[in-house]
This record gives structure tokens, C-alpha cells and sequence, in this order.
């Protein structure tokens, strides 16, 4: 196979090109990078990599869907009231929801054209489906992942995606490839031909994203393995919509709730970065309906300007063992994101608000979140561990609106979280559980927030039951006269420790008193007002006790 590099001319009129044979040894390639321009007799010039289009080995962008297929166990006919069928679909994949064995997706052929509403299938449906989510279309993963291999074996470059609706039923692999001197390459761009993000829906049609909207959109319909692995270095995917057109419906075409709407299809992770992945990035992309939507291990990758629908985890970090960057993230996870509030109060949001984890951090070193938003969520971020590890970091501008538990901080490394301006409001329809949970009472977490506020509807503000948290500056937290209870006066030279997440101040009166320590120190005082922030220590040596009241700050 012979792939062009056209020369760009200097110093006079004309150009070059040359051909690279994908057997070339590296010393060879390179040789035919550097071509001499010899229209004037002298200069140079040097070669580039023209995009490779999707569509030029073989993609095509015929993907579509219907959201009222019917189908009877036992038989192979297909029908849909929407008429949207044509003789050219025979022969293209066809997946329906729920008319697979156990109800699961059913994945087959157009075998033959009846009408413009009946088609017949290659095998019979297990279960019988109305009202089911049916797409169609040519099976494009084996012609964009033949583009991704040709960019990979030609050192890199950069493949473009057309407008326009590319199912695919597999996965797609940006590998790393041996050369001939045993070492990788990568270095593959992915990007949609228009700049994203892409809004999800257009007017009352917000089911299917993508088809009204100008835009890339990859259909995926796999539900064994993750769809877009990175097992190589300095890959970028850019400016693409990532959809699933056979997960459920909360809503009908008006908007409307669907009462029977329950748990969602199970698809693994959209975009998956393996350990054998580093310097990656993903940006200005859309997730509509992702499961489960990025996970992240490697290191030095980044998440930026991002559209996020997932149904459960948004993203999920682990074994990152250098920087790793969220931030710019608008997270909508109900189904076809910004369709307006039909979905709120479905069975389908009560799924996500039970289950779904904004972010989800296991083993990191320094994870860098910015201007991150979340809403109608679980868990907005939950700091956790595994055999790896726990993980440390900072955060800054974060907000989950109408969410369970705004942070479920875990466990974290010695050196901890910092926290800067961190929103949470409570789900006022299925009630807030905790803003912030510190501990699991075996664990010692170390969380430092600076700013931000509560409100909303939790049935606790926070809730610490092991580990070091200092809260300051939280509207609705720290200005709360009704956080507080003054602890009972410990015995004579006994130490008190400030076992809540919040600077107190602490006012002594009263009794006799000869001495006030504060953090292991003699202050001199024996009455007064004393700044005990979280984990430090208060001892009092009295004849006859003193009274204090204890207030949050």
C-alpha cells in the first residue's frame, strides 16, 4: 500500500510529492519525508501528511433509527409505522432493543425488503418488542479502524470523520505497533470535519442526536467490550458525538414521561485509556447516553470541553500515575442530555440518581479538575480505592445540581484534596441524601474545602465519620447557627480535640482557671476566645470549671 505526501514548495514554483511504501524501515521513511524542490535549482522542501477521511476506505455515513419498531418472538419481521425502509438496507446490520434472547438487543441483517414499512430479518427475534429502538445502517468499524491502522503504520497523523451518522456494531483499537527497531509509535489524531461539542437534540425531536444536528456521530451499539480503546501514546480524539441509539427512552416525541421506562441497556465504557496508554486527550466531544462513559488509566492524559450523558459513571480514573486533567465538563445524565426535564421523575432518572457516579477517582497522582457541572446526578465525585491505591488532587470551580451526595470522600493519599469554590444542591424530588461524606469511619481521608455553598434539599449537610476535613467559607454550611452543639467540658488538663469539619470559635468564662493550651501550647489566657480549627486541640487546667460555648465559623 502507497500512501502520498505532497510537498510543499519554497523558494520558487512547482512542488513535490513522494510515496512511502507501509514496509519501509524507519531509516527509508524518514529518507522520503525529506524531498529537494528543484524547480529553481536550489531550496527545499519537506513533506506532509494529507488527512485520511474515513469515508476513503470505505465508511458510510447511512446510520438511522426509529423509536416505534415491532417485532414477535419467533418471526423475522420487522415493522415500523414510520415507513422508514428502502431496498437499499438490505443486507445492512439492524439491531432492536429488547427482541434478543432474555430481552436483551437483537442483532442481525436486513435480509430482505417487504415495503417501506416491513422488512425481514436475517434471524428471529427471542422477545416480542413494540415501541422499540431500531437502527440500521452500514457496519462501518472495520472501514474507520482499516483508517486508524493506516495512520498508525504511516508514523501518525490525522484521520477525519464526515458529517454524518457512522454505525458501528465492534470496537475500534488505536494500538501501538512495533517498528523496525523495536520501538512504538502512535501519534493518531481522530476529528470530527466541524468543531464540537454538539448539542444532543433540536426542538421537541430530542431522541436522536445527531440526525438534526450537523455533526460526526459514531452509533454504537456493542454491549460486550469498550468501544474506543487507547493502547498507544499522543492519541487525540476531537470534535465527535458519541451515541447509542438503542438505549431506552425516558420520554416519548412530546417530552412526556414514560412511566414504564426502567433499568437502562448495559454498554461497557465509551472511551477506554489502558494502562499501556499515555499522553492522550479527548475534547469537544459529546457523549449521548454513554453507560458507562471514559475510564482512565496511564498518565498525562486529558479531558477538555466536554458534553457528558452518561447514565452511570461519568468518568472513572485509575492507576493515573502522573497529572490528569478534567475540566470545561457539562454533565447532563439523563437520557439525550439537554431534552429538556422529561426525563425528571422517570424511572429511568431514578436509576441514575440511585447508581450514577459524576466522577469516580480510585489510583491518582494529582487529578487536576476544573469549571466542572454536573446535574441530576448520584454521587458528583467519590474519592475511593483499590489495590493501586487512593489518590490525591485539587479541584476547583466544581457544582452538582439536584444530586444525591455531592462528594463521598472515602479515602484519599497522605497528601490529600483541596477543594476551591465546590457547589452541591440537593435533589428536591427523590431528596438529598449527605452534601459531603468524609470517612467510612476505617478510613482517614484528608479533604480541605475553601468556599462554595449547600442548598437544595439533603437530609444532612455533611457527615464526617473518620479522617481530617476543614470546611470554611461554605454558604449554608459554615454560616449555619444550627450546625454546632457545644461539646461537654472535658476534666482538668484533658484534651479536647475539634472533631468537626469547620474552624469554632470557642469562648471561655467562668470558674477558676489557671491555664488554656491550644494545640500543645500555653496561650496565657484563662478566659476569652480562642480559633480551634479542624483536629486541633483545646486543654483547660481548672480549680473549679469554666463554662464555653462553641460556635462554627
Amino acid at each position: 500500500m502507497l500512501i502520498q505526501r505532497n510537498g510543499i514548495g519554497g523558494g520558487g514554483g512547482g512542488g513535490a510529492s513522494s510515496y512511502t511504501d507501509l514496509t519501509d524501515t524507519p531509516a527509508a521513511y524518514y529518507a522520503k519525508r525529506l524531498v529537494k524542490y528543484n524547480a529553481a535549482g536550489t531550496g527545499l522542501t519537506y513533506t506532509y501528511d494529507i488527512p485520511y477521511y474515513i469515508t476513503d476506505y470505505g465508511a458510510v455515513a447511512d446510520g438511522q433509527e426509529v423509536s416505534n419498531g415491532a417485532i414477535t418472538s419467533g418471526t423475522a419481521t420487522l415493522t415500523s409505522a414510520s415507513n422508514p425502509f428502502t431496498s437499499a438496507d438490505v443486507g445492512k446490520q439492524v439491531i432492536v432493543t429488547g427482541a434478543g434472547s432474555g430481552g436483551g438487543q437483537l442483532a442481525t441483517t436486513i435480509a430482505a425488503y417487504v415495503n417501506a414499512g416491513q422488512v425481514t430479518l436475517t434471524i428471529n427475534a427471542s422477545s416480542t418488542v413494540s415501541s422499540s429502538q431500531v437502527s440500521w445502517g452500514t457496519d462501518n468499524t472495520s472501514a474507520i479502524q482499516s483508517t486508524i491502522d493506516a495512520v498508525s503504520i504511516a508514523r501518525g497523523g490525522r484521520i477525519i470523520v464526515p458529517i454524518g451518522r457512522f454505525l458501528c456494531t465492534g470496537v475500534l483499537d488505536f494500538k501501538r505497533l512495533p517498528d523496525g527497531v523495536n520501538i512504538t509509535r502512535s501519534s493518531v489524531t481522530f476529528v470530527g470535519e466541524v468543531q464540537g461539542p454538539f448539542e444532543a437534540r433540536s426542538g421537541s425531536l430530542n431522541y436522536s442526536p445527531g440526525q438534526y444536528d450537523l455533526a460526526p456521530v459514531l452509533m454504537i451499539t456493542n454491549t460486550a467490550t469498550p468501544f474506543m480503546s487507547f493502547n498507544a501514546i499522543n492519541v487525540i480524539v476531537d470534535s465527535i458525538m458519541f451515541y447509542y441509539p438503542n438505549q431506552i427512552r425516558p420520554t416519548n416525541g412530546t417530552g412526556t414521561v414514560t412511566s414504564t421506562t426502567t433499568t437502562p441497556v448495559v454498554y461497557p465504557f465509551t472511551v477506554d485509556m489502558t494502562y499501556l496508554s499515555a499522553g492522550c486527550h479527548v475534547r469537544n466531544c459529546t457523549f449521548a447516553n454513554s453507560y458507562d462513559m471514559i475510564r482512565a488509566y496511564g498518565g498525562r492524559h486529558s479531558f477538555d470541553t466536554i458534553i457528558a450523558g452518561n447514565l452511570r459513571v461519568g468518568f472513572e480514573i485509575d492507576r493515573t500515575l502522573d497529572v490528569t486533567r478534567i475540566k470545561n465538563i457539562h454533565g447532563y445524565p439523563i437520557y439525550d442530555l439537554l431534552g429538556g426535564y422529561g426525563g425528571i421523575g422517570s424511572t429511568l432518572q431514578t436509576f441514575v440518581y440511585s447508581n450514577s457516579i459524576c466522577i469516580l477517582v480510585y489510583r491518582a497522582d494529582q487529578l487536576l479538575l476544573h469549571d466542572v457541572f454536573w446535574y441530576a446526578c448520584g454521587t458528583g465525585i467519590q474519592l475511593d480505592s483499590d489495590a493501586y491505591g487512593a489518590s490525591y488532587g485539587s479541584a476547583t470551580n466544581v457544582e452538582f445540581d439536584f444530586c444525591r451526595v455531592g462528594l463521598k470522600a472515602i479515602t484519599t493519599q497522605s497528601t490529600g484534596w483541596d477543594f476551591v469554590n465546590y457547589g452541591v444542591a440537593g435533589n428536591t424530588i427523590h431528596g438529598g441524601d449527605t452534601a459531603f461524606i468524609i470517612g467510612d469511619g476505617a478510613t482517614s481521608p484528608k479533604v480541605n474545602i475553601q468556599g462554595g455553598k449547600i442548598y437544595g434539599s439533603f437530609t444532612n449537610k455533611v457527615v464526617k465519620n473518620s479522617g481530617v476535613a476543614t470546611i470554611e467559607n461554605v454558604r449554608e454550611y459554615n454560616n449555619s447557627t444550627a450546625l454546632i452543639t457545644t461539646p461537654s467540658m472535658p476534666a482538668s488538663t484533658n484534651t479536647y480535640t475539634n472533631e468537626y469539619a469547620y474552624r469554632a470559635r470557642v469562648y471561655i468564662s467562668g470558674g477558676t482557671v489557671t491555664q488554656v493550651s491550644h494545640r500543645g501550647s500555653v496561650t496565657g489566657l484563662t478566659s476569652g476566645c480562642l480559633v480551634v480549627a479542624p483536629g486541633e486541640t483545646i486543654s483547660i487546667t481548672y480549680s473549679s470549671a469554666p463554662s464555653w460555648v462553641w460556635m462554627g465559623m
